[in-house]
């Protein structure tokens, strides 16, 4: 039997930034403000709820820590894998 597998992205997926200047890929490092992609974490979270066995990535090019920082704000409490 497969294990389903989801692949998740930080920036501009994950979490959209709310200025409109040019900035760093990891502005909430930067103290820029943003906000979640509410409608990509429900899907998450259900498709987390359909399947429980499902390995569940975020990853970022910023790092494991950054994308770690992000699962531990967005999905606490959550098996998800920063990478």
């Amino acid at each position: 039997m497969t294990v389903p597998r989801l692949f998740i992205d930080v920036d501009d997926t994950l979490v959209h930034y709310l200025s409109n200047k040019p900035m760093h890929p990891y502005g909430v490092l930067y103290g820029e403000a943003w906000e979640p992609n509410e409608r990509l974490i429900t899907a998450i979270n259900r498709f987390n709820k359909t399947y429980p066995s499902a390995m569940i990535v975020v990853w970022s090019g910023g790092g494991k820590n950054y994308a770690e920082m992000w699962v531990n704000k967005l999905f606490p409490d959550t098996d998800i894998i920063p990478l």
